[in-house]
């Protein structure tokens, strides 16, 4: 990793550490930025409002990580702590670690930067929207040249599949080749004339090969790290700007895929749990017939809640029981469940504490 590009992760990796110091290990934030589907990375995503952050390195090595660790506490911005109710160690962000969060947010906006991206809830759309768009751009711009011998530009063979389906009659060939400019047009006079340019450089199309962002970010002077930081967050808006304005991109429109089940970050397992329990099956009889502990169980429960998805939870937990945990939460300023527990007493499981703090954190609270 070049000098610039990690000592601005570390910083990256700073600003989330300073939300979950004394809470966390260290070790959490990197499951997050990795985007580990498990229900305590999911739980924390929702709990401290992490969304920037969860999947925004996905290939960061566990060897970089112990690496960004290191030199953060060489140069004292964080230093270890114990905790007392647990053998493993937490951490905190110092005073030198806070100073120089703002003097990175002032150079370089990170705050803003990582406001514009939701790794838990867009990312992952709006890659797919991304590389839509990138092989409709080539395909259509070929057609207008009557000239289809061309290698895709996208390999994906799904991706392939629908930009087919939307171009395969005549009619359909027609409205992309007459109305694709117009609509990009319009999305793209939103921003200023270098982002415009950036967005257009990344195109393929006749006589123009798309540049990547490592080309990019080099063409800009800036480091790769900033630009991808930069460049994610810019997608994520043009993807929100399609999204909500259906009726001024009828095209573009197209391009983003309505599939409730992509849209939910849950495993297939835990999928296959909430089948179940739409069924009327309780904890242990799922863990019965499909042969896994009652704990994972639980923890689909939790990945359900924090997903949004519809669910009637009043068979755990009471809207009462949820307002009591949330506020013996907010007065000791913590999510750690066995401070809470300790707090409340043996009249409440650690399934119910988990379930309020998730009900009341993410989208079904």
């Amino acid at each position: 990793m070049e000098d610039q590009n990690f000592t601005i992760i570390s910083y990256v990796m700073l600003t989330g550490l300073a939300i979950v110091e004394r809470e966390r290990t260290v070790q959490s934030l990197y499951h997050m930025v990795r985007g580990r589907k498990a229900s305590q990375v999911l739980q924390d995503v929702h709990h401290f409002v992490l969304y920037p952050y969860y999947r925004l390195f996905p290939q960061l090595s566990r060897e970089s990580w112990d690496e960004i660790v290191k030199y953060l506490h060489d140069n004292k911005y964080i230093e270890e702590m114990n905790w007392t109710d647990h053998n493993k160690k937490s951490f905190y962000v110092t005073e030198k670690g806070r100073e120089k969060i703002k003097e990175v947010d002032n150079e370089h906006q990170l705050t803003y930067k990582l406001s514009l991206i939701d790794g838990l809830r867009f990312t992952p759309k709006v890659e797919r929207f991304r590389k839509h768009l990138h092989l409709v751009v080539q395909t259509v711009s070929h057609l207008l040249f009557e000239d289809m011998r061309f290698s895709p530009i996208i390999s994906h063979k799904d991706i392939q599949r629908t930009v087919k389906q939307l171009l395969a009659t005549p009619q359909a060939r027609k409205a992309w080749i007459t109305g694709l400019e117009r609509e990009l047009y319009q999305l793209l006079s939103i921003y200023s004339a270098d982002i415009q340019e950036q967005l257009f450089d990344q195109l393929t199309g006749v006589g123009q090969v798309g540049m990547t962002w490592q080309q990019l970010a080099y063409k800009n002077n800036m480091p790769l790290v900033l630009f991808q930081l930069s460049m994610t967050g810019i997608w994520t808006q043009v993807y929100k700007e399609v999204e909500e304005n259906h009726d001024k991109y009828p095209l573009l429109t197209m391009l983003i895929e309505d599939d409730s089940r992509a849209l939910l970050s849950v495993s297939t397992s835990t999928m296959e749990t909430y089948r179940l329990l739409q069924k009327g099956a309780d904890i242990q009889e799922i863990a019965v017939r499909r042969n896994i502990k009652s704990n994972t169980v639980e923890d689909h429960i939790i990945e359900i809640a924090l997903a949004g998805i519809p669910l009637d939870f009043s068979r755990w937990i009471t809207k009462g029981q949820i307002n009591e945990v949330n506020q013996v939460s907010k007065q000791y300023e913590t999510k750690r469940l066995r401070l809470i527990k300790d707090e409340l007493g043996n009249s409440y499981t650690y399934l119910q504490i988990r379930l309020a703090l998730a009900l009341k954190g993410g989208p079904n609270g």
